[in-house]
Formats: structure tokens, sequence, C-alpha cells
């Protein structure tokens, strides 16, 4: 709930749900064994005969052509519908007294809220709180949420946050993003290397293409554009565009020293 209260109080969330889902009302009922033995019951022959008058019981079937279909016997409530109060007056058959007794006179009835639903991940308890964004890019309002949790919200122990959803793809594909853009700035180093066959000009190639990151953030950030995943891509093809036009610079330059040498 507090989480879901900072969401609430970020600019640009909306939709937010805390994920909270509670059950609805449940009717417990606890046998009292001292008493069921005056009357020569047991616990599961309360039970049994409780759950057959609430849910009914299938003593037998019919065949209807090659079907079985079984036949439910259930305790007949006249005009009254199942509540509360025709719980207690369930009637059980005893033994000792030859008669039926009201299953208030064996066990104890109380009601209260029932459970709120329990969803695992990983063996572990877990609450999904969830929201949408409106009018504001996902990095940000995630920064924002994250800045938000760390300084109004005290986790007890045993206790952890982790961001998912949109924001955890999107984490993994800036990972796997970035892992392509070292692989290919490793193989174009060493195509570089093979072709000028100097690690002088091929390091200089490639700091060349890295320095130019620093120009697209720089766009980035004057045009108010995010860093997603159009932009990061974008911004491996600046490598590219960048290394290219380095090879073709470097070339012209080492053709003029063969032909004009110092």
């Amino acid at each position: 709930n507090q989480v879901d209260e900072i969401l609430q109080k970020t600019p640009g969330v909306v939709d937010d749900f805390s994920g909270i889902v509670h059950s609805n009302p449940e009717s417990v009922v606890t046998i009292n064994t001292r008493r069921a033995q005056r009357y020569g019951l047991t616990t599961d022959e309360i039970t049994q005969a409780a759950q057959a008058a609430l849910q009914g019981a299938v003593p037998t079937s019919v065949q209807q052509g090659e079907e079985a279909v079984g036949v439910r016997v259930q305790i007949a409530h006249p005009g009254e519908a199942l509540n509360q109060s025709l719980l207690p007056n369930i009637p059980i058959a005893s033994p000792v007294t030859g008669g039926d007794i009201p299953l208030s006179e064996v066990a104890t009835i109380a009601h209260k809220p029932g459970p709120p639903q329990i969803t695992r991940e990983d063996q572990r308890q877990m609450i999904a709180v969830t929201a949408s964004l409106s009018g504001r890019d996902l990095g940000s309002a995630t920064a924002d949420i994250q800045s938000r949790i760390r300084r109004h919200l005290s986790l007890p122990s045993g206790y952890s946050i982790e961001y998912g959803g949109l924001y955890a793809s999107q984490q993994q594909s800036f990972s796997e993003l970035g892992m392509t853009l070292l692989i290919a700035m490793l193989f174009v180093f060493t195509l570089l290397v093979v072709q000028f066959r100097s690690i002088r000009e091929a390091t200089a190639l490639l700091l060349a293409a890295i320095l130019s990151l620093f120009g697209v953030m720089l766009a980035l950030t004057i045009t108010g554009t995010p860093l997603n995943i159009s932009s990061f891509t974008g911004s491996i093809m600046i490598v590219g565009i960048i290394t290219e036009n380095g090879i073709v610079l470097f070339d012209y330059f080492n053709r003029l020293r063969e032909k004009n040498p110092l």
C-alpha cells in the first residue's frame, strides 16, 4: 500500500493498482472434540455430515445413454438461502441420541474476512504493484519512482523490491544492445588492424567512433528525446557511419603520404 501511494504521487503515473486481491468472507468451523465424543461423533463424521448438507453428496448415479450421471442429494432449505444464520443449524445425526443435533452444539462458528490472494514467483511470495504512464517516458518515470521509494520507504527484514514489466524488458534490451555494440567494436578494431596494419591508426579510428557518442547524447538532450531502443540502435549506427567515414579518410591520407613522403 505504501508503494502504491508513492506511485499515486508520481507525475505521469496513472491507473495504479496495489496488487492486493482480497477473497470473499469465510466461515470457520472449529469442532469441539469433547462435545463431539459425548454425542458419539468424530471430527471426520461431523465434517462429512456438514459438507454433505452444504455441498450435497453423490450416493448413486443414473444411466443416461452411455453416460452415468451422478445424483446429488442435498439438505432442503425451503424458501431460505444459505447464509450465516443457517450454518449453525445444520443437522448432524447422533448415534447416542438417535436423532439430529445442530452443528453449533459440537462446534464453534466464526465469520471473518478471507485471506488475500497469495502469488509466488521463484518460490517467494510476491505482490505486483502495477501502473501505466501518460505523457512521460518510461526511463525518467521509473528513475523518479525508484528515488521516491528509496527516500520514503523503509523495507522490513526479508522484503525486497524488484522492478519488472516494460522497465525490465527495456533494461534487458539495453544490456543486449550494449553487448552487441562491444562485440561489433571488437570485430571492427580487428578488421582495422588487419586493413591498415597499424594498431595506432585502428585505435584512433575506434576512439573517434566512441567520442561520437558524446555528440549523440548531446543531440538527445537538446531535442528532449529519451534514450530508448530506437535511439540506442541509432547510436550503434552512428558508430558504424563514423568508422566507415574514418576508414575512407585514413585510406586517402595514406595514399597521399605514399605519393608525397615527408
